[in-house]
């Protein structure tokens, strides 16, 4: 005999009932339901009583169940339940019914299957319909941008096309160069080299080589260059640069290049004519980030992404005045005039002086420089917009690999610049946050 626990789940496999009383059971419950088929009314009949349990069949229309309930008085740890089991009328009819339930479970099953990859090609389509949306928005509100910051040039008759712009630029350059440069004997030859090939050639070239005690200066040296010794720290030495500049010079405009960076041949013409434009007030170039065996071309569109990406989300209204957060290995280029108005740049910053300066050079073009130039009442006039260049110039991804590739430098630089732009973070806690997760890049910086 098979019993069952109170608390076991039942199972229409699981008969609690022995042998002898379910033989009984199903003998009468089908003599019982031949004789009452003709009948439609529903009917109970008792089938059998066995020693363990009473079977009742259920006859109600073209149904039959039997129910199975307790009979004697058993000890509480094996009281048995009433169990229902549809059995049917045994007719073809109710084993098609069956059949169709087990097909509709079947379908149900398989729907459901279905169903769940509908969801994940919904959840799909949402992300993919949303960065899209992103996407055009962005080319939207920088094509906006572009069409209200036209650049604005005193020669109307300059034709509209870029390389017929250039080419009626004068020949000979108003812009110098500055370059900072800290231990840098393995990097200096080669941008002193590529310089020499410019043309236009530099008013002057500036190598501010900091307390370096290797053989920068001796190689500056030999190739022209005017070296000016200071402390070490990039602001610090970009400003004792365009200190030492000969102002009797025609030298208008000044170009920061990092020692690893390589700039392209025709890049003096394009500054000089781009600071002809009445709304720019400082700009950069497309940084391409390369090694002697890879491009970092994921870096460097990030470069690109976070030139407007950053200034929207720390600085959007200004974002909208023209306002775009450039740094140093982007090839900065600036009016020496306004670049002294400001201060240069700021001593106490060991990084992200070059987006502090593109900062507080578009708020002086927009408000001081604009009152100067009696156009503080048009805002299309102002001088407020940083300029990026749509012409690419190469540099170093040594700090990359030195702090381990693409991802850790990316979350790296989004730590330095949220401190510094976020939680305005300066001075020793800038200096802080540099030279822990700088460790090899800062030797050179």
């Amino acid at each position: 005999m098979m019993m069952m626990n109170k608390n076991t789940p039942h199972s229409p496999l699981t008969a609690p009932l022995c042998h002898d009383c379910l033989n009984k059971s199903s003998s009468s419950s089908s003599s019982s339901s031949m004789n009452n088929s003709t009948n439609n009314q529903p009917r109970t009949i008792v089938s059998s009583v066995g020693r363990c349990a009473t079977v009742l069949v259920i006859k109600t229309r073209r149904r039959r169940t039997i129910i199975v309930s307790s009979n004697n008085k058993i000890d509480n740890a094996n009281i048995i339940e009433p169990v229902i089991y549809d059995i049917g009328d045994g007719t073809n009819n109710n084993n098609n019914n069956n059949n169709n339930n087990n097909n509709n479970r079947r379908r149900r099953d398989d729907d459901g299957d279905k169903d769940d990859d509908d969801d994940d090609t919904l959840r799909f389509n949402r992300v993919m319909k949303f960065l899209v949306a992103t996407l055009i928005l962005n080319q939207s509100v920088r094509y906006a941008l572009r069409k209200k910051h036209e650049p604005s040039y005193d020669n109307d008759n300059i034709n509209n096309n870029n390389n017929e712009r250039i080419s009626n630029i004068k020949s000979t350059s108003e812009c110098a160069i500055v370059i900072p440069a800290l231990n840098e004997e393995e990097n200096i030859e080669r941008l002193l080299l590529q310089i020499q090939a410019l043309r236009p050639r530099p008013t002057e070239i500036i190598v501010c080589v900091g307390d370096s005690t290797d053989g920068t200066s001796e190689i500056a040296e030999r190739f022209g260059a005017k070296v000016v010794r200071s402390k070490r720290n990039r602001s610090i030495q970009m400003n004792a640069g365009v200190r030492a500049l000969n102002v009797g010079k025609k030298c208008a405009n000044v170009l920061f290049l990092h020692a690893d960076t390589l700039p392209f041949p025709d890049i003096l013409k394009v500054i000089d004519y781009t600071m002809k434009d009445k709304k720019a007030i400082l700009g950069g170039f497309v940084s391409l980030i390369t090694t002697e065996k890879k491009t970092y071309w994921a870096l460097s569109y990030h470069n690109v992404f976070k030139t407007d990406f950053y200034t929207a989300i720390l600085y959007p209204l200004r974002y909208t005045r023209g306002l775009k957060l450039l740094f140093g290995d982007q090839g900065i280029f600036c009016r020496i005039d306004d670049f002294k108005a400001v201060n240069g740049y700021d001593e106490t910053l060991p990084i992200m002086e070059d987006a502090d300066l593109c900062v507080r050079l578009q708020k002086y073009g927009s408000t001081a420089r604009s009152r100067n130039n009696n156009n503080d009442n048009n805002d299309n006039n102002r001088t407020s917009c940083v300029r990026l260049v749509d012409r690419v110039i190469t540099t170093s991804g040594r700090r990359i690999e030195a702090m381990g590739g693409n991802l850790k430098s990316t979350v790296v630089h989004f730590l330095i610049g949220g401190a510094w732009g976020v939680f305005k973070v300066k001075g020793d806690g800038l200096r802080w946050l540099y030279e822990t997760f700088y460790p090899v890049a800062n030797e050179n910086k």
